[in-house]
């Protein structure tokens, strides 16, 4: 599963990057020394200690191949590049292998400036435009991991009610990865899929008609909110179609709408499960 690391001292887009791959279901990992306290309730947080290369080796050894890393330093920037990792700066901007020779030398040559005494940088006050094109680059960033190799719209759903359903996250992303695109046919939304699983995981245990309530229940909200309960109607994208799927990417349709019906489809099962309690 995709991660993001977070290079998070002195980083000023930690909650940014927390609140998005939480939006998202990625799991992302903070890593700071010592010298600075952050906690959070989802993200995992690794403390290291306070010398200037703990928190770039740590990562560096790390991440894996499509890992998501945010960071400040050019040199861990350049590190992660290698392994095939997806690096974004404070401000946003994609660090890869077109621009990180540049930046690298643009840093060397800071540097040698500085310690002659002949040129000392000041940084610019941040201001909130910077806050929003990193929060666009990685909502991009995490746009395209989701729709190409990322989970669908049903395991995503079941992974958020995980422990309700007496489910691991390995399990949950197992039992949902046939029901993504209206399990490959256009026809029940995922979202929907991942939904009535875990009513009926979390309900079969009593009488039955509580699990067919609880379903018709979710199932009557999220028509009532999206016309429908078939992907094809509600995107407007036939994925039987050979190719009809990749015309939706293409066309910004399953970028554009599967978070807010992912998010909207677990506000109405947390609204159902609340109301069957």
């Amino acid at each position: 599963m995709v991660r993001i690391f977070v290079d998070s001292d002195g980083c000023p887009v930690v909650k940014i990057a927390v609140d998005l791959a939480k939006e998202f279901q990625v799991p992302v990992t903070l890593v700071k020394n010592y010298s600075h306290l952050i906690s959070d309730d989802y993200a995992e947080v690794v403390t290291v200690d306070n010398s200037s290369d703990s928190a770039d080796f740590y990562i560096a050894n790390r991440i894996s191949k499509g890992d998501i890393v945010v960071t400040q330093d050019n040199g861990l920037a350049a590190m992660c590049i290698g392994k095939k990792a997806t690096v974004l700066n404070q401000n946003g901007l994609l660090i890869d292998d077109s621009n990180i020779e540049g930046m690298l030398s643009s840093r060397h040559i800071n540097k040698e400036l500085r310690s002659r005494g002949v040129y000392a940088s000041k940084s610019k006050k941040r201001d909130s435009s910077k806050d929003r094109d990193f929060e666009s680059s990685l909502r991009v960033v995490l746009q395209r991991l989701s729709v190409e190799n990322h989970l669908n719209c049903c395991q995503k759903v079941i992974l958020s009610f995980a422990k309700d359903a007496g489910l691991d996250e390995e399990r949950a992303t197992s039992i949902g990865a046939g029901f993504g695109s209206g399990a490959c046919s256009g026809e029940l939304c995922g979202a929907v899929s991942g939904a009535v699983m875990v009513l009926g995981l979390m309900y079969s245990g009593g009488e039955s008609q509580s699990v067919k309530e609880a379903v018709t229940s979710f199932q009557g909200k999220f028509k009532e909110k999206y016309g429908s309960l078939r992907c094809k109607e509600i995107l407007g994208y036939d994925f039987s179609i050979p190719g009809e799927k990749d015309r939706a990417i293409e066309d910004g349709v399953i970028s554009k709408n599967y978070p807010g019906i992912i998010e909207g489809a677990k506000a109405l099962l947390a609204q159902t499960i609340e109301e069957f309690k």
